[in-house]
């Protein structure tokens, strides 16, 4: 290998790229400053991701260079010594120019056996949510029932905030719990969701307990019949992988059921995993 060569190459290449990244995060910074938004969301996260690409190219680019201009001071100290360059075996030619395909091999191994470990990951917690809702709706007592509305009362919301609290503490993982209702008109549904029982505790607002959120309808026809399924009792699709939607989230492990009192569906409890 002519390392002045490569020195040459790789200093060009870690100049090029940094001027580059450098007007990418000029641009990039200007844009979100002044909140200009003159492209895309899926082209803005592109360039994002090709500004960061190219800083981790140029920064290997810098690594080369360098570890070259040693090589190069190593190679005149050699000549001014008079030594003699040492032969390089047709093995050690092959070995260094497999290097590189088998590390990107490996990694590329690597991410294929976290991907399977993910998804198996992502199974399991999505059934062992599935089966903690389904004990937690049998969980909701008349009382319960009867505290639940789409309006906040203190006293109402202590008690769902304690209950919603008490479901996600029973669960390992300890997962996010919410609660979809049936809204009055003009809404078709209320999401509840329980803050941190001590700070609800600690306020005296009514609506401190517990966040709603109003929706007069899903964004997504997957959830929407999702939801519909739910309420009539019956077996829903598989959610797109990666979906989200406004109350479930295919992007994280899921785990929702309907609950009620004498066959009647009072509303959706939804457990949803924290990463």
């Amino acid at each position: 290998m002519v390392h002045r060569r490569a020195l040459v190459l790789t200093t060009n290449l870690g100049l090029i790229v940094f001027v580059i990244v450098i007007f990418g995060a000029v641009g990039w910074t200007i844009d979100e400053a002044m909140g200009w938004d003159l492209a895309p969301e899926q082209l803005e996260r592109l360039a994002e991701s090709l500004i960061f690409l190219l800083g981790v190219v140029a920064a290997f680019a810098a690594l080369v260079s360098a570890m070259c201009s040693l090589a190069v001071i190593a190679e005149a100290n050699a000549v001014q010594a008079g030594l003699s360059d040492a032969p390089i075996s047709p093995l050690t030619r092959w070995t260094i120019w497999l290097a590189a395909p088998a590390m990107a091999a490996a990694m590329y191994g690597l991410h294929l056996v976290n991907e399977g470990l993910e998804a198996d990951r992502l199974a399991s917690n999505t059934e062992q949510l599935r089966a903690a809702a389904e004990q937690s709706a049998e969980l909701f007592t008349p009382e319960i029932l009867s505290t639940l509305s789409c309006v906040g009362e203190k006293k109402a919301d202590i008690e769902i905030a304690q209950f919603l609290d008490a479901v996600s503490a029973s669960v390992p993982s300890r997962p996010e719990a919410k609660l979809l209702l049936p809204a009055e008109s003009p809404y078709q549904y209320c999401i509840v969701g329980g803050y941190p029982l001590g700070y609800c505790m600690q306020d005296g607002e009514p609506d401190s307990c517990l966040v709603r959120h109003f929706l007069t309808s899903f964004p997504s026809e997957w959830e929407a019949m999702a939801v519909k399924a739910a309420f009539a009792q019956e077996a829903a699709a598989p959610a797109p992988a990666g979906e989200r939607g406004a109350f479930l989230d295919a992007s994280t492990s899921i785990g929702w059921s309907p609950f009620g009192a004498k066959g009647e569906v009072r509303g959706v409890l939804l457990l949803r995993g924290v990463n």
